[in-house]
Formats: structure tokens, C-alpha cells, sequence
């Protein structure tokens, strides 16, 4: 039996979100881990497993593992509100939410959205494009545009080099694991989207 299960819900508008959970016996409080843009629950699993004494949940946005795609305009807003539907599948009224770049700026979302869901927030290194210099906006804008044409020629490692050698070097493909770097492979479909919303670097 696997410790951490795999599940799914419908958001509000109907859309698949999937997600995985550990509850354990007597485990809380509730944690509900957000991940980046690229990364999907692998952002969390090591503290899933080395801390069973918490409730945790962790959803993949859309565009991301088994979650429905991402569509065209994602919105930190809409990714808050799937986030709630998960709290409300497992019957969790209040979490403490921990976010990590996009997940952090849907965990501050959901905690001005719904502070009574938010027992806690621990943000590391959130993603606030209003706080992007122009510069950083126009990289952000290029690189969205790139990725784009490097994803319509089937070219998935090139619009991955776009977001990961600036963070990990030309040679991240030799630093990440097999799961990860097919999470990153799968999930780079649903970047051009929310590079609008999120920087990844």
C-alpha cells in the first residue's frame, strides 16, 4: 500500500484537479503544499514522507500531472479556487498552506480569498509579476513568446532550457532525476499560459 494517494475532484467550473494526500491516523494539522510552475508534487514528496505526523495535500494546478489543462488564461485566482475545492474534497476546513514560487502566490491568493481556509501561510519565493521591473516583465513576455514556438515545433527540452539554465546551468538535464525531469517535460506544455501570472525563475 502506497503512503501517498492519488486523487482527484471537480473545481467549481467542473474541471479535473487532481492531487495527492498522506493522512495518516491522528495526523494534523492539515498542510495543503502548492508547487511551482514546472514541478508538480515531487516539489513536496520528501516532507510528505518524512513528516507523517501532518495532513498533507498537494494538487497539481491545471496544466500540471493529472489535473484538466490550463487553457489559454490561467489566473492566480482561479488556481486559489482549485486549491479550495481540494481543501472541500477531503472535508478540511482550515490548512496551513506552503507555496513555493507560483504556489506561494496561490497560497497568499487563497489566504486574501478565504482567510478562514488559512490556518497559516509559508510563502517561499512567491512569484509577483506586479512587482517585476519592466525588464523583467519584457523577459518574462519573450520568453512566453519562445516557448511557444519552440512547444509548436515539438521542440520540449529547447523551452525547457528557456526557464531552467538561467536557475540550474546549461547542464540541468545531468542535476535532476528521471521523475522530475518527466514532470518538467509533461509540465512545460502549460508554461506560455502561466508565464503571465508567474515568473518560474
Amino acid at each position: 500500500m502506497s503512503l501517498i494517494a492519488q486523487r482527484t475532484t471537480q473545481a467549481d467550473d467542473g474541471a479535473r484537479i487532481a492531487y495527492e494526500v498522506r493522512h495518516e491516523p491522528g495526523a494534523r494539522p492539515a498542510i495543503l503544499a502548492l508547487h511551482g510552475v514546472l514541478v508538480g508534487t515531487s516539489n513536496w514528496v520528501h516532507q510528505m514522507l518524512r513528516l507523517p505526523q501532518f495532513h498533507w495535500i498537494a494538487p497539481f494546478f491545471r496544466g500540471h500531472g493529472n489535473s484538466a489543462p490550463a487553457g489559454e488564461h490561467p489566473t492566480i485566482e482561479r488556481a486559489a479556487y482549485d486549491a479550495l475545492a481540494v481543501l472541500d474534497a477531503e472535508d478540511v476546513e482550515q490548512a496551513v498552506v506552503i507555496g513555493n514560487s507560483l504556489g506561494a502566490t496561490v497560497a497568499l491568493a487563497l489566504g486574501l480569498l478565504r482567510p478562514e481556509r488559512v490556518r497559516g501561510l509559508l510563502l517561499v519565493e512567491p512569484s509577483v509579476p506586479a512587482l517585476l521591473s519592466d525588464r523583467g516583465g519584457d523577459r518574462l513576455s519573450a520568453a512566453a513568446r519562445q516557448a511557444r514556438v519552440f512547444l509548436a515545433e515539438g521542440k520540449v527540452d529547447e523551452a525547457l532550457d528557456l526557464f531552467l539554465t538561467p536557475r540550474l546551468g546549461a547542464d540541468w538535464p545531468n542535476k535532476v532525476g528521471r521523475r522530475r525531469l518527466a514532470e518538467w517535460r509533461h509540465n512545460v506544455l502549460s508554461t506560455p499560459g502561466v508565464l503571465k501570472t508567474s515568473d518560474p525563475a
